[in-house]
């Protein structure tokens, strides 16, 4: 079960949220995980074109949803809450500005869209 570390709303209605699910693999040495969850509820998205908003409800729900892990091995037992800290912060130091542009949530459904559709191929259009 993974604890809830940060949890961080931007302007352009995208909430990302950090998770932690690290481990001891050896002695005192931990392997941090921490998990990545980038979403977008649809209902918040009123700045996407409606048709762009039907069609992400058609293939991912009320919400859209990235996520991504982000790992460091032999992390000393002693050093494992500032390691945590310092690579949520690095990470939002080194894109935060990325994921708040006011075009990154039209890109963002319109790519997940393009993903659903790989994995679900009877979903796309025969027209």
């Amino acid at each position: 079960m993974s604890e809830l570390l940060r949890r961080v709303e931007l302007e352009n209605g995208l909430i990302l949220t950090f998770s932690d699910a690290s481990n001891r693999y050896f002695g005192d040495y931990h392997r941090i995980n921490l998990e990545l969850v980038c979403s977008l509820a649809l209902e918040r998205a009123t700045a996407l074109p409606s048709e762009l908003i039907a069609a992400a409800r058609k293939s991912c729900g009320d919400e859209v949803t990235l996520c991504r892990n982000l790992e460091r091995m032999g992390v000393a037992g002693a050093d494992v809450e500032s390691v945590r800290e310092q690579m949520i912060d690095d990470f939002l130091e080194s894109n935060q500005s990325y994921f708040s542009e006011a075009t990154f949530p039209e890109r963002f459904v319109m790519q997940q869209i393009e993903r659903q559709k790989k994995v679900l191929p009877w979903m796309r259009s025969t027209s």
